[in-house]
């Protein structure tokens, strides 16, 4: 039986995207940000477009670093380093 408390990570905040502990969300998110990747994401509009897949800090702290520097930028490399890193298997990257 899955619990509410299933869906919590450590800090108590609720899970979502490719960080549910949902199997078929996870995979629902990692499929749409897919479709998202296939384009070119400017770090003017990266970290809204991201921020519904993923709430991790340090990547979110990157990408407002890009956008400050450069904010016309592909910062899909960033994100694929940052999906290596975490780990997030079902995003075949």
């Amino acid at each position: 039986m899955i619990k509410f408390l299933d869906f919590l990570n450590e800090e108590g905040e609720l899970q979502g995207g490719l960080h549910s502990r949902n199997p078929m969300k996870a995979r629902k998110a990692a499929g749409e940000l897919r479709a998202e990747m296939r384009n070119k994401i400017p770090a003017s509009h990266a970290e809204r477009l991201i921020g519904k897949y993923s709430n991790h800090p340090k990547l979110a702290a990157e990408l407002r670093n890009a956008k400050e520097k450069y904010p016309e930028a592909d910062v899909r490399p960033i994100l694929k380093t940052h999906i290596r890193q975490m780990g997030i298997k079902h995003m075949g990257v």
